[in-house]
């Protein structure tokens, strides 16, 4: 998959939870991909303790990645998604 196929695409929580849009990735020295940097939503944000809520960015650790066709699907929900979000 190439970056530009990546950025823009909606992120999903394995209980469907939208959780934001794709904007930018991080790298390693070794150019391998690290984390999703990722818009979230509004609500999400809220739920991680920002106090406005909009145009926040959180980094998702690749690990938790689990599928990135049509969409960027994750291995986790709820909290156990919410405790590996870094806000950034």
């Amino acid at each position: 998959m190439r970056v530009k196929e990546i950025i823009g695409e909606r992120v999903i929580a394995l209980d469907g939870e939208l959780i934001g849009e794709v904007e930018d990735l991080e790298l390693d020295d070794d150019w391998r991909v690290t984390g999703l940097i990722v818009g979230l939503e509004r609500g999400v944000a809220k739920k991680l303790g920002s106090k406005f809520g909009f145009r926040a960015k959180g980094k998702i650790p690749v690990e938790i990645v689990r599928g990135t066709k049509n969409y960027v699907t994750l291995s986790l929900g709820g909290d156990d998604l919410y405790s590996k979000i870094e806000k950034l």
